[in-house]
C-alpha cells in the first residue's frame, strides 16, 4: 500500500509513467511545440 507521485498525475493531460525522466519531458512536449532532433539534442536522447 505504497502511495508515490505517479498514482496521480498532477495534470489530467499529463499519463502516469514508470520514470520521472519521461514524465518531464512529456510536460515540454506539452508546452513546446514539436521540434526536430537536431533543435533539441537533449531531448533526442
Amino acid at each position: 500500500m505504497g502511495g508515490s507521485d505517479f498514482d496521480h498525475p498532477r495534470s489530467t493531460t499529463t499519463p502516469v509513467l514508470a520514470f520521472p525522466e519521461q514524465v518531464a519531458i512529456d510536460q515540454l512536449a506539452t508546452r513546446m511545440p514539436v521540434t526536430t532532433d537536431h533543435e533539441q539534442p537533449a531531448l533526442a536522447r
